[in-house]
């Protein structure tokens, strides 16, 4: 019986047990969304971290990296743009900034 039980444990462990939560807290919590495990939804903090102008990734708004768009510093020449108001140069052309 006890080989049984530790067999059952360890493949719970290798292979990942699907009532696993990431936050034992987040179940329950009015915050924590409504979905599951596994199911992308982004209500509870756990893990999730939101695009910063200094994180070294082009994300959110960022028209390059950690640069441009409505949240960022422009951006040096050779980075991603959208317009002229996006560079440092003020010049964007073909999504670049250029000098």
């Amino acid at each position: 019986m006890r080989s049984r039980l530790l067999l059952c444990c360890c493949g719970l462990v290798l292979w990942g047990c699907p009532l696993a939560v990431e936050d034992p807290y987040e179940i329950g919590r009015p915050d924590a969304g409504s979905g599951g495990v596994g199911s992308g939804a982004t209500g509870g903090s756990a893990g999730v971290s939101k695009p910063t102008c200094t994180d070294k990734v082009k994300n959110g708004n960022e028209t390059g990296q950690d640069c441009g768009g409505a949240d960022c510093p422009k951006c040096p020449v050779g980075e991603g743009c959208s317009s002229n108001e996006d560079c440092i140069s003020d010049s964007c052309s073909s999504s670049t900034c250029r000098s």
